[in-house]
């Protein structure tokens, strides 16, 4: 099998055994979530890459060539609400099953290009983006109780099925009612096809009406539809981002606090500059040129320590408006998300694999530095 690395977008396949990337991934987070698409059914599984000495630079050219402009941007985010009928002005909050695959067939995107732009919106809170791989599957019985056990009284196979489907499922007889078809099979020890089969010829039939459908990520609106005007609001992060993309490939690009070149998302802080720690023009257009500034420690430490400053008036904000869970952080996030227990703020300790795992399940969180309230 062939893949991007949008692979997990549309395919429902948890025996993969290997994974083999032919290119470097974009990232060391992208190679994780990547490779991690590999042993998923718990059995062991193997990553492999196969690089060369060309590789580096085809990467890098390659991530710049995929990342999504602004004018591409309008474009997917035009078609998204086209795509699920959303009139101008509204929207929000509105929350919809989505299959990638037939949306980029439908309006001719370039998947990857698309897949980024989508991963753009989510970032800018545009949209909530929740990948996730759904079968949905719905019935109704059109015949009289009678007539349907008459009727299954000659085909035991079928029989079998909609026994589960009639002690699980309340108002089948009255209206279309989701079935889980994985349940299904787990009770009847039949397998997803068969299952699939029997409910299809049952439709044929007439017996029932049965409809399904595969989603592969569910969208969240989290703005109104003003089509140029949404987009333009987030244009300038948008554009300071692509920039920044293409000057740090370049090795153009530097931390005003320490003189490194390793930048990495981290936590967006609030604009608290001054007269005193703002850069220097002059600064900035030697940084842009790629020269490299020498900053003494004394510099160094003095940024440091307002850059402590920021993060414990956020530590302070997030203390007062939230519940502090402990080690539970990643239970109760689920529990949250799942409905179990009331939606709230929440902060606490969480493993660097309890983090990507909520990620990967469309949990947004933030990973945010504890600096001590003493230091």
């Amino acid at each position: 099998m062939v893949a991007t690395n949008a692979f997990g977008m549309g395919i429902d396949k948890a025996n993969v055994q290997t994974v083999i990337h032919h290119n470097l991934p974009e990232s060391l987070e992208s190679y994780y979530q990547e490779a991690g698409r590999a042993g998923r059914n718990g059995e062991k599984a193997y990553a492999v890459i196969l690089i060369n000495t060309s590789d580096e630079l085809d990467s890098k050219n390659k991530y710049l060539n995929s990342l999504p402009d602004i004018k591409f941007l309008k474009n997917v985010y035009k078609r998204l609400c086209n795509y699920f009928q959303i009139s101008y002005g509204e929207g929000v909050n509105t929350v919809h099953n989505f299959n990638f695959k037939i949306f980029c067939s439908t309006y001719q995107l370039p998947s990857l290009l698309t897949y980024n732009a989508l991963k753009t919106l989510d970032r800018t809170s545009i949209i909530s983006l929740e990948e996730r791989f759904k079968n949905s599957a719905f019935i109704k019985i059109l015949i009289k109780n009678s007539a349907l056990f008459e009727y299954l009284e000659n085909h035991q196979k079928k029989a079998l099925v909609m026994k589960v489907i009639l002690r699980s499922h309340e108002g089948v007889f009255d209206h279309s009612t989701e079935i889980s078809v994985q349940d299904i099979t787990k009770k009847t020890k039949l397998n997803e096809a068969e299952v699939y089969a029997i409910l299809n010829s049952l439709n044929k039939a007439e017996i029932i009406a049965f409809e399904s459908s595969k989603t592969d990520a569910k969208i969240t609106f989290i703005e109104p539809r003003e089509d140029d005007k949404t987009i333009n609001r987030i244009s300038s992060s948008i554009e300071k981002f692509l920039h920044n993309q293409i000057q740090k490939s370049k090795d153009l690009i530097l931390c005003p606090l320490c003189g490194s070149d390793d930048i990495i998302k981290s936590l967006s802080t609030p604009a608290l500059s001054s007269s005193k720690n703002k850069l220097s023009a002059a600064q900035v257009e030697k940084d842009d040129r790629g020269d490299k500034k020498n900053t003494s420690s004394v510099e160094v430490n003095d940024k440091m320590n307002k850059a402590s400053i920021i993060l414990r008036a956020i530590k302070k904000e997030i203390q007062k408006n939230s519940e502090y869970v402990g080690n539970n952080f990643a239970k109760e996030a689920r529990s949250i998300k799942e409905g179990e227990t009331k939606e709230r703020s929440i902060y606490g300790h969480g493993t660097n694999k309890e983090i990507e795992e909520l990620k990967d399940e469309g949990i947004n969180i933030l990973n945010i530095p504890w600096v001590p309230d003493d230091h």
